[in-house]
């Protein structure tokens, strides 16, 4: 079958079991989403997709964008593992990668023809930079008389390791004048902010990679679906969040306000304005902890390799220059305790067998030396954890008057520990007696199983047994 026999949508082939094979054969690069019609986040990307089928081919680009409905062609969905939506695959030559880029329309385009041409494209004339640059958020050019020198080297692994943002590079001295660089230089130019940014010290790969995920972000970012990856996955581990209303008559004023803080904690901090009359800003309140009474108003985050959140609150919560900026200053200069959420504790807390603990009374309770305690932490929406339940109440019955053994329960989504960093529920942990030692709980989830385990564990066993 013929390329031209392949049904399309806008500028997008639509591939099926039919005619999947053809299209991967006929096409040296080509873009695939497999999607799913009810997927939200499928039909975010839809239109971003769509528009940028149709920005490559009026590019004039070999590139072709293709999508497969994941439910109705589940042979291919099985081909190719497809385990959630949405899923894309970059075919180059028949050879199939992740797809790693953005979700918008220019990071879909810059991504793919950084994949299908060199890592950074060779300009030798004016012409061909101005060209190169139109239409892009962020570019960089690299101006390298020798482009075979130990810094246009560790350039270009630089433009190879950074997939959504176009990189050029060039010896045209044309070039150069026209865009006041030195030789050895590296230049980002970007529509936001001050436009354009320079790098002439220390060019090595590590140097430019981060001076350009740094310096191509706007000084203040807007929360949304495409930026979110630039924050999570990014060098600067540290944010700073602040919530407020695009509709405020003090927003712009705000905005400007961040500004000059972001441009002072560069490269420390990454400064992120979230629109509180967007539907998205509910996640990051309830990340955050936050009331919808205190809003307007600020928090810092520090993200670890592991994904994990740390959250940072104000004394003063208002959003003016100062608070800001002496919550930025002291959080900087590592004078700030990261806040743990807890409930309050409850008056009965310890009058059953299995004792309720919250943030507050975990460390009183679960890192006591004398006890070897047993902690179940569980989401109250968790299914497993439900069935667990009535198993870890029989089981605090069991051990309900022992002297040396505790029972315990705490809802890991409403309380947050600095002993421990809970992933997945339930998660079930031994804090032995002496030494605080903690042991994954790993045997069969039924009282017989725990009993057994504290048996080995502690070399303790129910009152009475």
């Amino acid at each position: 079958m013929s390329v031209a026999e392949i049904a399309k949508e806008g500028e997008v082939l639509i591939l099926t079991e039919d005619t999947f094979q053809a299209a991967i054969d006929n096409n040296e690069f080509i873009l695939v989403d497999f999607y799913a019609s009810w997927c939200p986040p499928c039909q975010r990307l839809a239109p971003e997709y769509t528009k940028a089928a149709a920005a490559l081919v009026e590019k004039g680009s070999s590139i072709k964008l293709a999508k497969v409905d994941a439910e109705a062609e589940q042979a291919l969905s099985e081909r190719f593992e497809i385990e959630g939506f949405p899923t894309l695959k970059y075919f180059r030559s028949g050879e199939s990668i992740e797809y790693e880029g953005g979700r918008t329309e220019e990071d879909i385009v810059a991504w793919v023809e950084k994949k299908s041409g060199p890592a950074a494209v060779p300009l030798t004339s004016l012409d061909e930079a101005v060209s190169f640059v139109s239409g892009k958020d962020a570019a960089v050019i690299g101006f390298f008389p020798d482009q075979t020198s130990e810094a246009a080297t560790a350039f270009c692994k630089a433009a190879d390791g950074v997939d959504e943002i176009s990189f050029a590079i060039t010896s045209s001295r044309e070039v150069a004048d026209h865009h006041k660089m030195d030789s050895n230089s590296v230049l980002l130019l970007k529509s936001s902010d001050n436009g354009r940014v320079v790098l002439s010290e220390t060019i090595t790969g590590e140097a430019v990679k981060k001076f350009v995920l740094i310096e191509s972000l706007p000084l203040v970012l807007k929360w949304g679906q495409d930026t979110a990856g630039k924050m999570f996955n990014g060098p600067v581990k540290s944010h700073l969040l602040v919530l407020l209303s695009e509709k405020s008559e003090t927003y712009d004023a705000n905005i400007e306000m961040m500004k000059g803080i972001a441009m002072d904690a560069k490269g420390k901090m990454l400064v992120v304005a979230v629109n509180t009359e967007d539907d998205d800003h509910k996640m990051i309140m309830k990340m955050l902890d936050i009331k919808e009474s205190v809003l307007p108003t600020f928090r810092a985050i520090i993200i670890s390799e592991e994904q994990d959140v740390e959250k940072y609150v104000p004394e003063d919560g208002s959003i003016t220059t100062d608070s800001v900026k002496n919550f930025v200053t002291k959080f900087i200069a590592g004078e700030l305790e990261p806040h743990l959420k807890s409930e309050e504790v409850p008056e009965d807390w310890d009058k059953k067998g299995t004792k309720v603990l919250v943030g507050k009374n975990f460390t009183e309770v679960a890192m006591d030396t004398d006890k070897n305690v047993l902690v179940d932490f569980y989401a109250d929406w968790c299914p497993p954890c439900q069935k667990l339940a009535p198993t870890i109440e029989e089981l605090g019955k069991k051990f309900a008057n022992h002297p040396k053994v505790v029972i315990a329960k705490m809802d890991a989504c409403a309380n947050e520990v600095k002993e421990v960093k809970i992933s997945s529920y339930p998660t079930i942990k031994l804090f032995k007696s002496g030494t605080n030692e903690t042991i994954d709980f790993d045997g069969e989830r039924t009282v017989e199983g725990f009993v057994n385990f504290l048996k080995e564990h502690t070399s303790e066993t129910p009152v009475g047994i």
